[in-house]
């Protein structure tokens, strides 16, 4: 909850910005524009990326795109977040993948399609969850086994596995879904981002309606 702790937080690629941004410290609104835009071609130029910069943090940046543009046709919304959430070589797959989730979640053309992007290993979880009721600590323990199999930190392909599986768990329970996250540990920040953005589109076409808790999201 807002409040509650002070603890920070900041991706890898927001302290590499701001580590080369020391070095002439650009502060009128067009040097700054000019310094990000340099410092973005020649990042995604080299030959060497830096790894850490393929990580679930660009996610969140491009859901507004994809709300903005949920009245467009899928291509034209993707195309947007895409362009606007390149930090890697790599990351436009993974913004690609999640930004078409959330335009076809908006348009509930299907049941997430969770399903389609999860590993094989985490399949078979899928089927022996069913064994432990809702809710109980032994579902919960489950939950936290397949996250800390299919990525636990912030890179992108583990986080990105873990994030639809809670989304297809969770489906239809935006609430336990978000809890579920938060007590899975690891990376949770910016993948509860990209989860709640799914499970609240599924509930909002359903007329479920988003989980509040004194007047803001729980």
């Amino acid at each position: 909850m807002p409040g509650s702790h002070s603890d920070t937080y900041a991706e890898s690629f927001h302290r590499s910005f701001f580590a080369d941004w020391q070095e002439s410290r650009p502060t009128l609104p067009h040097e700054a524009l000019m310094f990000a835009e340099r410092r973005s071609r020649q990042k995604l130029s080299s030959s060497h990326p830096d790894s850490q910069l393929d990580a679930i943090g660009c996610l969140p940046m491009i859901l507004p795109f994809v709300l903005l543009s949920a009245s467009a046709n899928e291509k034209r919304a993707v195309s947007a977040a895409v362009e606007f959430g390149e930090a890697h070589p790599s990351s436009p797959q993974s913004a690609r993948c999640t930004a078409r989730r959330l335009s076809r979640a908006l348009k509930m053309l299907d049941r997430l399609g969770c399903l389609s992007e999860l590993h094989p290993q985490s399949r078979e979880v899928t089927m022996n969850i069913y064994l432990f009721a809702v809710s109980s600590e032994e579902r919960l323990r489950v939950h936290q086994s397949a996250v800390n199999h299919l990525g636990l930190a912030c890179y992108t392909r583990g986080a990105l596995s873990s994030m639809f599986y809670l989304a297809h768990q969770f489906h239809d329970d935006p609430r336990g879904g978000i809890l579920a996250n938060t007590n899975c540990g690891g990376e949770n920040c910016n993948r509860g981002a990209a989860l709640g953005a799914l499970l609240g589109a599924g509930a909002a076409h359903r007329g479920a309606g988003r989980p509040r808790r004194s007047g803001r999201m729980s």
